[in-house]
């Protein structure tokens, strides 16, 4: 599953007409550096006491789906400024 996801991702961006610079005939992005990681991770629980309650874990946010999981990608620059991919897995 990890390889699936990892695929996918790197074949958007790579793919994505978003992702080409005419003016130097190349991409803005290399390909992406992908990590996993588990949703208990204790950072998670940090980054809700520093942007407040309304922000969930990744366990919350499994949860609250009824457990159905989005892997969803947040592109800021690239893309425009805030382009969003979600694929079920």
């Amino acid at each position: 599953m990890r390889d699936l996801i990892k695929n996918e991702i790197i074949k958007y961006v790579s793919e994505s007409k978003e992702n080409w610079f005419e003016e130097i005939d190349d991409h803005y992005y290399d390909e992406p550096v992908i990590k996993f990681t588990s949703a208990d991770e204790p950072l998670f629980a940090e980054y809700k006491k520093i942007i407040g309650n309304y922000h969930l874990t990744p366990g919350e946010a499994f949860e609250k789906k009824n457990g159905y999981c989005f892997v969803l990608l947040e592109m800021k620059y690239l893309f425009g400024g805030l382009s969003s991919i979600s694929k079920v897995v």
